[in-house]
């Protein structure tokens, strides 16, 4: 922790995601400089490659609050699932926006086989957390 105001984490959303559970990452204690080392793999319910690849996965960027407020919207970022297959988990960069202005950058890799396997680390985080 570093003594942030927020409690933050990422639920991953797409059609292909399997939807009898909500995937996120774990949620992080008091930070305002978040970074997950591991995400588990989210498994899917549509495994064609083609379809797979032309589709992307919504990063959305949540929070709880110390002071018990829960659910709190932060932004969402898209990723695309285009070069996904390669052997090799590819980079990735793509803006945060929160009711249609840009707050911040996300990165990282993302690799699919018979699930996704995202590593977001967030860029740009204090205007993310400063703009709420």
């Amino acid at each position: 922790t570093d003594g942030g105001e927020w409690n933050p984490y990422i639920k991953f959303l797409g059609p292909f995601v399997a939807q009898d559970r909500k995937y996120k990452t774990t949620i992080l204690k008091r930070t305002d400089q978040p970074f997950w080392a591991e995400v588990d793999p989210l498994p899917l319910v549509i495994p064609e490659k083609e379809y797979l690849a032309a589709n992307h996965i919504v990063l959305v960027f949540m929070s709880d609050t110390p002071k018990g407020h829960k659910n709190i919207a932060l932004g969402q970022a898209v990723v695309s699932l285009k070069g996904a297959f390669d052997d090799q988990p590819i980079s990735f960069s793509s803006v945060i926006t929160h009711k249609g202005k840009e707050c911040g950058i996300v990165g990282g890799f993302i690799k699919c086989t018979d699930t996704i396997s995202v590593g977001p680390e967030l860029q740009k985080i204090k205007t993310l957390w400063e703009r709420t």
